[in-house]
């Protein structure tokens, strides 16, 4: 039997929040990829995402785009799936249009939504385009004149356009301008550092207080910083009395979350804070996903790998750190100063050095490469790829948590 993982990729708005997510499977020694010609793993990823861990806890409030062809559509327990969430892609491979039209004007009946994949003007499918909810196009397989005729030709549609495999800002800023809709890549963790971000005056005081927590400072210091911006008092309390976090007490200031939390915990809460900027729902935030995600990672296989306390202890704010230059537009190398961060963290996130720089190469590798490297770094900790995805998968599961208590 082929034994098969589900993985996840963002889709992004104009406003940059996460708006869905494509499902995607792997083989146990493939990279993350789409599903293509294979009946069989598309029914896998779909029974195996719907029975055991349910679309919610897979996507939460968003979209959930699913890889399918003539044949999966015709199948009778896709209905089982929540349908105002779930979004087909039919594959460019498929070809049979008249069997399509009929599966979709069921499923769609039903309140489905459906994605050409991969779209070509010229291909058979453009027949389906009148019942079509989004369109993909692959923005790496294609030039600028041959993307805006495309553009063009959809504008007669009203099918909403989706730019897959977009590696860095400087191409979402021209597809952007270009008229799509929604995006997917991990462009968002790609800095433009030509030009250097200015860090807003709350962004800037919650990286002092980061850095005095790491000095080990008296919490009066820390009381101090949070006076300066009073809705970041408001904020951290906010989420810190959440359902989310299960203090068992109202937390009524910084002095009691010191107290109550240690600095170890409210470290974690403010870094997070810092990822969630001013947004009323930091959860939409495709960075603030992933350096929640990283860092729960990272202090779950640190835990597995029985690492010395203080790196276990040290890997949650690794992990979210080591995406904060995609946040901040600066070098690592220089927000790593600012910080003050022990030496360990500082190998981690410059040189992927030590413990915690092999746990976090792991996880980089994980995002987008094949299981067969990541299986062989995780032995040198003593650790198998079963552990990799079940802390990917209570991850996810505590992200989508969050996403509801906040």
């Amino acid at each position: 039997m082929r034994e098969l993982f589900i993985g996840r990729q963002p889709i992004v708005g104009r406003d940059r929040r996460i708006c869905g997510y494509e499902l995607l499977f792997r083989d146990r020694d493939g990279p993350l990829a789409n599903i293509k010609d294979s009946r069989e793993a598309t029914a896998r990823v779909i029974m195996e995402f719907l029975m055991d861990m349910g679309v919610e806890n897979l996507v939460g409030s968003k979209l959930a785009f699913l890889n399918a062809d003539e044949a999966i559509l015709r199948e009778e327990f896709l209905e089982l799936l929540p349908p105002h969430k779930t979004v087909f892609e039919i594959l460019e491979t498929c070809t049979d249009v008249e069997t399509l039209r009929h599966s979709i004007g069921r499923l769609k009946g039903a309140g489905f939504l459906f994605a050409l994949d991969d779209f070509e003007r010229h291909s058979a499918l453009s027949a389906l385009l009148k019942e079509i909810d989004f369109v993909k196009l692959d923005v790496k397989a294609k030039r600028r004149g041959e993307i805006e005729r495309d553009i063009s030709f959809l504008k007669g549609y009203s099918a909403r356009l989706i730019a897959e495999k977009v590696e860095n800002e400087k191409e979402f800023r021209y597809l952007f301008d270009a008229g799509f809709d929604m995006f997917q890549g991990f462009f968002f963790a790609q800095p433009l550092l030509i030009r250097k971000r200015s860090v807003s005056p709350e962004r800037a005081t919650l990286m002092q207080v980061l850095a005095a927590i790491e000095a080990d400072k008296e919490s009066s210091i820390i009381e101090g910083h949070f006076r300066k911006h009073q809705g970041l008092t408001y904020k951290l309390l906010r989420y810190i009395n959440s359902a989310f976090f299960h203090t068992g007490q109202k937390v009524r200031s910084i002095s009691h979350a010191i107290s109550l939390l240690g600095y170890k915990n409210l470290r974690r809460w403010v870094i997070l804070l810092l990822f969630a900027g001013e947004d009323e729902n930091p959860t939409e935030n495709p960075l603030f996903e992933r350096a929640f995600i990283r860092g729960y990672m990272m202090e779950e296989l640190s835990r597995k790998a029985s690492l010395e306390r203080t790196l276990r202890e040290s890997a949650f704010i690794t992990g979210s750190l080591s995406v904060i230059d995609g946040l901040l537009g600066m070098p690592m190398k220089e927000i790593v100063r600012s910080l003050s961060l022990s030496e360990p963290i500082e190998e981690a996130l410059l040189f992927e050095m030590g413990e915690l720089g092999l746990l976090l190469k792991i996880i980089k590798g994980h995002e987008a490469s094949s299981l067969g490297k990541a299986e062989q770094l995780l032995s040198k900790l003593g650790l198998r790829k079963e552990d990799l995805f079940a802390a990917e998968m209570e991850a996810i599961l505590d992200f989508h948590n969050m996403e509801k208590a906040l």
